[in-house]
């Protein structure tokens, strides 16, 4: 799996040392508190350039997608909720 850390979003010899340290944006248009969320959303999310799988995984829940259509969802519950009707498409349907 790729590290998603914002090495791109860092400007070049900016103080990683210290902690706390704020990174400067490359882009001026992205805000810090943007940067923040993006830092959050790259800390759970990995990409395999390899096959293009995207996860996103946080404590025991696992979200997988695939180039080929393919969505794994892991964790120790899950659940569904629709207001109106809920439908299961598939060639078949399997049920533990």
């Amino acid at each position: 799996m790729t590290d998603l850390t914002p090495k791109a979003f860092v400007q070049p010899g900016a103080d990683r040392a210290r902690p706390g340290a704020e990174a400067a944006p490359v882009e001026p248009g992205l805000s810090q508190d943007e940067l923040r969320a993006l830092r959050r959303l790259m800390a759970v999310a990995s990409v395999d350039p390899a096959s293009g799988t995207l996860t996103l995984e946080t404590g025991q829940s696992r979200v997988t997608l695939r180039p080929n259509g393919t969505l794994r969802l892991e964790g120790r519950a899950v659940t569904q909720v629709a207001q109106g009707v809920l439908r299961l498409h598939g060639a078949a349907i399997e049920l533990n």
